[in-house]
């Protein structure tokens, strides 16, 4: 344990420690100066319900394809190994290189604008770039394989038997999903759904190149402080309120899913 121990002090608990020390200790004494002028600034309230919205409609949107797309693999697709290597292998792919081709694609002049006009749908070229539209979709092509691959491991080592006699006590296909699926792959649900919501509200590279300076969030918002204003504790300050946002949302949520089990 000791090396893993020793990587995880250097690589988390040490440069964590220094992040509150340096939004909490200001000239040698605890001040919450930068926190206040945070919550005094409608520019950063804003931003932080922008965050907070896309990342709960990302989440959301995100666990009811990924659920759909990891149960069509495990019980109906005929190659589930090719499907599952496809999901790996979208993964490998730069972010970068697939947030370009969403710039392309919703474009003024993309393949969406271009399919419209041609179905008459409308008559002049427009785009959606730098909207919380095409952010919300850029976080959940991100963010859709690592929720499907965690849903597909509960529901592979899912008892089939249990399914059976549910069928067998006259339980319908819909039935069976609701009360003997769906409860026993919560823990999946909830393990995806959190990895999600994490990086959705940390997410950086989507807004920044989809999002632009009309829709930053939260992680745009420290870069743009400190590469443009310097003050370094205000942005210390916005970094702790995304770190606790996120893991009290978090802790909110598996609180409530270990209530619910017992």
């Amino acid at each position: 344990m000791g090396p893993a121990v020793a990587a995880f002090a250097v690589l988390f608990v040490i440069p964590l420690t220094q992040l509150l020390t340096e939004g909490f200790v200001k000239e040698g004494s605890v001040s919450l100066a930068s926190f206040v002028a945070v919550f005094q600034s409608d520019h950063h309230i804003s931003v932080l319900i922008r965050t907070l919205r896309i990342s709960i409609i990302s989440t959301i949107i995100t666990v009811v394809v990924g659920y759909g797309l990891a149960y069509y693999i495990v019980f109906h697709a005929a190659r589930k190994r090719l499907l599952v290597l496809l999901l790996f292998v979208s993964m490998l792919i730069d972010l970068v290189v697939r947030i370009f081709g969403w710039m392309i694609i919703f474009s003024s002049n993309g393949a969406l604008s271009t399919l419209l006009m041609l179905a008459g749908v409308v008559d002049n070229p427009f785009s959606l770039l730098y909207t919380e539209t095409v952010i919300v979709i850029g976080i959940v092509q991100f963010c859709l394989p690592l929720m499907a691959l965690s849903v597909i491991g509960v529901l592979s080592g899912m008892d089939r038997s249990l399914l059976e006699a549910a069928r067998n006590l006259g339980a319908s296909n819909l039935g069976t999903f609701r009360h003997v699926t769906l409860p026993l792959s919560i823990d999946g649900i909830i393990a995806g759904a959190g990895l999600v919501f994490a990086l959705a509200m940390s997410s950086f590279v989507v807004p920044q190149m989809l999002g632009g300076s009309r829709s930053r969030m939260l992680a745009n918002s420290v870069y743009n402080v400190v590469m443009t204003t310097g003050n370094t504790s205000l942005a210390v300050s916005l970094s702790i309120i995304l770190l606790t946002m996120t893991i009290s949302i978090l802790v909110m949520v598996e609180s409530g899913n270990n209530i619910g089990g017992a």
